[in-house]
């Protein structure tokens, strides 16, 4: 457990708006910082970042947090990483005995640095390899390109890296979940790579997570290409090769180029080209956008011409698409990937190659005419279907309306009916976010009404010192209210000031820490200077305090009858007299 006060002391020297900023572009909004939600797809920006209260929370799908939240749902770590990387940054030491770290966090460290032995040892065993030197360089790898990539070899034994592993003292169970390894029937551990030049995959904080693998063997049954397989620290589809080297060159241009291949991201990098990453020979995914979306929202996108006819990679592009400004493609000549044609015609032909990149709209128009035939109206429809899903997706009315009027002209459809068709496409789309965002916010009178109460308690301590004096929380229906309600009653007994980003440390459901960061983000009446707030406060009380009587009552009734049939007389005069005691109070808040 790390301590309150080293936690407090780590928000405290942390912006929140610097951090997030670094994944999520953020604009001013009044007093908060507005954006497009990490966490979901969204054309309009509801994700908001309010720096005051040290939180973020997205109006679209309901995620809140504090800085720890968001880099631990970000990233995908969880809490004691996130607060030793805030921790570092914000010059905060973290007392943490080494007994007391946790099963957890050992295993992961001890994944991350198993990982950092292999390539060790894979680049030690490829300086002293003539055949596989001889081979890399034959496909003009540098020494200096091999040092800076640490590109090694796997020797062709079954034990080699085991080896070296066991002599480390790794327990068997890092050894088995690290990927490097295969493990038998019998138990026995063996090298998954063997003879194979090793591309070792960092992370963007240049953490080896796992290996690509290209054979050396002349045998037409080895698959060419092997990667690690997935880990608990390896998911193929979350990493893009290269960027770690090359994410503050990206951000400085503002723009990506993006290729398949290690050789496609290595040559062209070490040509000066430095704004480059690899996809590791997967359509873009969600998670490899999010990530470039850190630094960019620009891309180019580099194939070879055989990729155009996957659709699969249409897909990928539309994803970079729907949320980047600016996405084009440029297309190499038949024969050629990016390594090739680097090593052939030079870095500067790539650079006029990139400089003459088509808007993805042209390139997919390309595709389209490609594939199909647009004299048959059963391939014309599949043409437009094609287009028009991917523009749907255009978050700009003017980009939209002027790729529809490109489109109609060029299949000789009229506007109206291309405007028809999209808006079927945009129809469902809306239909579907709105149903996931719309299903966990519906709440009826009363709860809405705990809400409100809550948001009050949060805007102003003098709000929540009349709470507590009226409000107990078995008042309160809603069990995530109640949960937050509790947390504020407990600082307050301690003589503590109400600090969301501090009271999201003590809740312990998700659903509690959405509702606080929805409330603090500022949506609700008691921010609203242009109501009398003092009148909606005492509402809200007199209004839960009238739901809580009215259930009581309920229940006195109840137990007037059961008294009535056990003809207990001396329970049934008590029962009533409270009875009628509640009703005095229902009168007096009427």
């Amino acid at each position: 457990m790390i301590p309150e006060e080293i936690l407090d002391q780590i928000q405290d020297r942390t912006d929140i708006v610097e951090v997030i900023s670094g994944y999520v572009p953020l604009k001013r909004a009044g007093r908060s910082y507005k954006g497009l939600c990490p966490f979901h797809h969204e054309k309009t920006p509801s994700f908001i970042v309010n720096p005051d209260k040290g939180i973020f929370h997205c109006f679209g799908c309901g995620v809140g947090g504090n800085v720890f939240s968001f880099l631990m749902k970000y990233e995908n770590i969880d809490f004691p990483e996130a607060a030793n990387l805030l921790a570092e940054k914000a010059g905060v030491t973290i007392p943490r005995p080494e007994h007391q770290e946790s099963g957890r966090e050992s295993f992961y460290a001890e994944l991350f640095r198993i990982n950092q032995k292999a390539a060790d040892f894979f680049h030690a065993t490829l300086l002293k390899n003539t055949v596989a030197l001889a081979y890399l360089e034959q496909r003009g790898v540098t020494r200096q390109a091999m040092s800076t990539f640490q590109v090694g070899y796997a020797p062709s034994g079954w034990e080699g890296l085991l080896r070296v592993a066991t002599s480390q003292g790794f327990q068997k169970k890092v050894l088995a979940a690290s990927g490097l390894f295969i493990e038998k029937e019998d138990g026995r551990l063996l090298d998954r790579f063997r003879n194979r030049i090793m591309f070792p995959i960092r992370d963007i904080r240049n953490r080896v997570v796992g290996f690509g693998a290209r054979t050396l063997s002349t045998d037409k049954n080895v698959p060419k290409y092997i990667n690690s397989p997935e880990t608990p620290i390896y998911t193929k589809g979350k990493v893009l090769y290269g960027l770690d080297l090359t994410k503050e060159d990206i951000r400085g241009a503002d723009t990506v180029i993006v290729v398949e291949g290690y050789l496609d991201m290595i040559t062209p990098f070490m040509n000066g080209i430095k704004t480059i990453v690899a996809s590791l020979g997967t359509a873009l995914t969600e998670d490899q956008v999010k990530l470039m979306g850190r630094f960019t929202r620009n891309a180019v996108l580099i194939f070879d011409s055989d990729k155009a006819g996957q659709l699969a990679t249409i897909r990928g592009i539309e994803i970079l698409w729907s949320t980047a400004p600016d996405v084009r493609v440029a297309m190499l000549p038949k024969g050629y990937d990016p390594d090739s044609f680097v090593r052939t015609y030079g870095a500067d032909r790539m650079r006029e190659l990139i400089a003459d990149a088509k808007d993805f709209f042209d390139f997919l128009v390309q595709f389209a005419f490609e594939q199909y035939n647009p004299r048959q109206p059963a391939h014309l429809t599949k043409i437009c279907d094609l287009i028009l899903s991917a523009v749907a997706k255009v978050d700009n009315a003017i980009l939209q309306n002027v790729y529809i009027k490109k489109l109609s002209s060029l299949v000789d459809v009229e506007e109206h009916a291309l405007r028809q068709e999209i808006g079927k496409i945009t129809a469902v789309q809306r239909k579907e976010t709105q149903e996931g965002v719309s299903a966990g916010r519906r709440m009826n009178a009363e709860n809405q009404t705990e809400k409100m109460l809550l948001s009050f308690v949060l805007s102003d301590a003098r709000y929540l010192e009349e709470t507590k004096k009226r409000i107990v929380l078995d008042d309160i229906r809603s069990a995530h209210t109640r949960e937050v309600l509790e947390c504020c009653y407990k600082a307050y007994e301690c003589g503590e000031a109400i600090s969301p980003q501090r009271l999201i440390n003590r809740l312990s459901n998700d659903g509690a820490r959405r509702l606080l960061t929805e409330l603090a983000s500022g949506e609700y009446v008691a921010d609203d200077e242009t109501v009398d707030r003092e009148r909606v406060f005492l509402d809200c009380l007199a209004a839960l305090e009238r739901s809580s009587l009215e259930r009581r009552m309920k229940g006195l009734q109840h137990d007037i009858k059961l008294a009535q049939v056990n003809h207990d007389e001396e329970g049934m005069e008590r029962l009533l007299l409270e009875f009628q005691r509640a009703v005095k109070q229902l009168r007096h808040l009427k």
